[in-house]
């Protein structure tokens, strides 16, 4: 389950209503982007949202297992980029060091040959994926996550 437009704020806002009543067996942590364009976020910001989200889940949850999605490129966020590169190179330092959370790379699986944003992924918006773009993004995380329990 998931919402459109999510912010990191907004899934810790809404946790105790949206996902602990559902007693997921995984959470997947799909958000920072609108982060970075809503509120210029920065990479320790995200870093730290996140790792709030992940306590907030504990705290019902202990031992929850968690997957992070990197930030995923997109054309529309052309003039964010080095945030998305920063943001995804601290996740991949940092989250590490937190038993049971997997960091899944769906930034790789988006880029084109000279290293932008495909836009064979994206709608016109060139922000939302297309459906091309959706089954590229549902590969790459299906082949990141344990197998169904």
């Amino acid at each position: 389950m998931g919402f459109g437009g999510a912010t990191l704020r907004d899934c810790l806002r809404h946790y105790d209503l949206l996902v602990r009543p559902v007693v997921p067996s995984l959470l997947v942590v799909a958000a920072g982007a609108n982060d970075i364009e809503k509120y210029d976020c920065g990479p320790e910001e995200i870093l730290s949202l996140i790792v709030s989200l992940i306590g907030t889940a504990r705290r019902t949850q202990p031992g929850l297992p968690v997957a992070v999605l990197t930030m995923k490129p997109a054309p529309f966020h052309g003039p964010r980029m080095a945030t998305l590169r920063a943001t995804n190179a601290l996740l991949e330092k940092r989250l590490p060091a937190i038993a049971d959370v997997r960091l899944v790379d769906i930034f790789a699986p988006f880029l084109d040959a000279a290293g932008n944003a495909d836009p064979r992924f994206y709608a016109e918006d060139q922000r939302h994926l297309n459906d091309a773009g959706y089954a590229a993004w549902s590969a790459a995380i299906a082949a990141a996550l344990p197998p169904a329990r």
